[in-house]
Parts: C-alpha cells; sequence; structure tokens
C-alpha cells in the first residue's frame, strides 16, 4: 500500500511512480488508465466506489487511455489531486498545489513547467500578460450590428468563393 502525504517529498514520488507505471503498463502490454492505476497502487483498497471517486472528482473515465505524465501533464495532475482528496478525505483547497508543482519540476526537469503561461514566478499574474488580455478581448470581440458597412464588406471579401481557402487565416463563423 501507498502512504500519501501532503507534502512535496510525496508528491515527487507519486509523480515518478506514475511515470513508472506507464512504463510497465508499456512492457506488460497492458491498458496505461485510472483504474489499473489505482489497482496497482492501492490493491485490494481500490473498490469500485474509490476508482468512481477518483474518476469523478478528477474528471476521467476509469478505463481511457492515460497520455504520459510528460506529455500532457494537466490530466495527471488533476488524477493526483483526486487521489490525495479520496485518499487523505481532504478539501480540493487544502492541497498545496504549489508543492505538486515543483513536485512535478523536480521529477521531470526537462519537461515544461506547469501553468507556466499563466502564472509567475511570484505566483501573481504579470502586468504584460493582463495587458495580452486586453488586447485579445479587443482583437475577438463579436462583429455587432452597429459595425460599419465597410468592415462587413471587408469581411466579405475575404471569405468570397473566389478565394482559395488556404488564405483565409481565420473564418468566424456566427450563430
Amino acid at each position: 500500500m501507498m502512504q500519501i502525504e501532503n507534502n512535496e517529498a510525496c508528491f515527487v514520488r507519486l509523480w515518478l511512480r506514475l511515470e513508472h507505471q506507464r512504463r510497465l503498463c508499456e512492457l506488460q502490454y497492458k491498458r496505461f488508465c485510472v483504474r489499473r492505476l489505482l489497482k496497482a497502487w492501492f490493491g485490494h483498497e481500490a473498490t469500485d466506489d474509490f476508482i468512481w471517486e477518483v474518476c469523478t472528482r478528477c474528471g476521467q473515465e476509469g478505463w481511457n487511455l492515460l497520455p504520459p505524465p510528460t506529455l500532457s501533464p494537466q490530466k495527471h495532475r488533476e488524477l493526483l489531486k483526486a487521489i490525495i482528496e479520496v485518499r487523505l478525505q481532504m478539501g480540493r483547497n487544502h492541497i498545496d498545489l504549489r508543492a505538486l508543482d515543483r513536485a512535478y519540476a523536480l521529477a521531470f526537469p526537462q519537461s515544461a513547467r506547469l501553468n507556466e503561461s499563466r502564472w509567475r514566478e511570484g505566483g501573481r499574474r504579470g502586468e504584460e500578460d493582463e495587458e495580452e488580455e486586453e488586447d485579445d478581448e479587443e482583437d475577438s470581440a463579436p462583429l455587432s450590428a452597429e459595425a460599419k458597412p465597410d468592415e462587413v464588406a471587408d469581411l466579405d471579401a475575404e471569405a468570397s468563393p473566389d478565394k482559395d481557402l488556404t488564405d483565409i487565416d481565420f473564418l468566424d463563423f456566427e450563430d
């Protein structure tokens, strides 16, 4: 049985064990899924109710194939959070997520960091990120009924059937 704690050392072990289990399943030609992972880690304690609760909390199906942790760390992060929640019987807000993310960086130093695009080192959003969001909001604003006729005509010209579709960067279909 696994001893799970809410600290960085345990999280590093979990990340490494996750990758080890994936490789083991690959060598045995078995499916690397949530159900098989929980059965391997917890043995007879991994009842159907336990597996169902973990799957519900992480938002994944029990038999769905999991990608490698280095390629899709967000799915595995949610899985580990769900396992810790169910095993320690604690709420989602009580898990040390920063320690979980640091543990991923320690376990897989060659991989990209989790949440790199959203958060800075200090845990606060940078001013550049906020400015980019404002620019994105202005660019992605839908065309209103009050739009200038010239703008509408330009959009229609871009989507004309005479033009090759590969020349058009983005087509906006409104419902």
